[in-house]
């Protein structure tokens, strides 16, 4: 599952990442952040965990998910490769470091 992240802005509403961290759902995704051009990125692109959805962050810090910047992952195919490739085999391999204690959200608040 790849999320794409761009700035938030006031009264954005997020997708939910919670399915696809759970089992009984078709089985684990794996999870791919995705800093869009206009991100506030930090030096030796660096972000802040507080400025990407909560559920990715979680798991960013456990190291189940990846996160990357745009500019990174598109600078050429073979890491857009190596990106859906450590997703998918963390799906197996770090199943165990997948954090989804969060509460899910009650409706899907995506327009």
């Amino acid at each position: 599952m790849f999320k794409l992240i761009r700035m938030k802005k006031r009264g954005d509403k997020l997708a939910w990442i919670s399915a696809g961290l759970n089992k009984k759902v078709g089985g684990y995704s794996g999870l791919v952040g995705v800093l869009l051009p206009g991100f506030p990125v930090l030096p030796n692109d660096k972000y802040s965990y507080d400025a990407v959805p909560a559920r990715l962050a979680d798991n960013a810090r456990s190291e189940y998910a990846q996160i990357y910047t745009w500019a990174w992952l598109t600078a050429s195919q073979d890491r857009v490769k190596e990106a859906i490739q450590n997703a998918y085999d963390a799906r197996v391999t770090k199943s165990t470091k997948i954090v989804n204690s969060r509460l899910q959200m009650g409706v899907n608040t995506c327009e």
